[in-house]
């Protein structure tokens, strides 16, 4: 009898462990997809600001900054995505906004350039895709506080985020552009 419970007890041992590591391999897999969406939707944003062929807005970057970057972040045409901080706020917005929920006021990949993403880069049907904001920021390397006849310019901070099979699952990449 007392073998027959051993057994039992080594039984359900390794039966929880196998479902650790199914479980384990199920959020890595989903990491993995969400990690690859926010890589896909950076590089997407990085075609628009290099004025790539195809970019349907990549004349509104510029080293000057352009009038459809509004405070907050735009949510609808040309503007969709493009973020400002309002005048007297500290906070950035990618800090502000909740970047798993407000898709409105994020490009979707693939918005203003047409590109789709590879079938392992996209969230299953029915979940969200992956999405990016850009804000203009002041350029501190551009002297303009030596000499006063150059004009301020203007960085984009890029933020791109992509899920797994659930918005629980979401990655969070950044990247900082100097257009010329």
């Amino acid at each position: 009898m007392a073998i027959l419970v051993v057994v039992s007890l080594l039984g359900t041992v390794a039966m929880d462990l196998a479902l650790l590591g199914e479980r384990s391999s199920r959020n890595e897999r989903q990491l993995n997809s969400a990690w690859q969406g926010a890589q896909a939707a950076l590089e997407d944003a990085e075609l628009e600001l290099t004025h790539a062929p195809g970019s349907t807005r990549s004349a509104v970057f510029s080293r000057q900054g352009n009038p459809l970057f509004v405070p907050g972040c735009g949510q609808q045409g040309w503007a969709k995505g493009l973020c400002s901080t309002a005048a007297g706020e500290s906070v950035p917005v990618w800090l502000s906004l909740d970047l798993t929920k407000n898709a409105a006021r994020m490009a979707e990949l693939g918005e203003f350039t047409g590109r789709s993403a590879q079938a392992a880069t996209v969230a299953p049907p029915g979940f969200s895709k992956p999405r990016y904001l850009i804000e203009a920021m002041a350029d501190p390397e551009l002297f303009a506080d030596r000499d006063p006849r150059v004009a301020p310019g203007v960085v984009y901070r890029v933020t791109a985020v992509g899920f797994g099979a659930s918005s629980d699952n979401a990655a969070v990449i950044q990247a900082v552009y100097r257009t010329e």
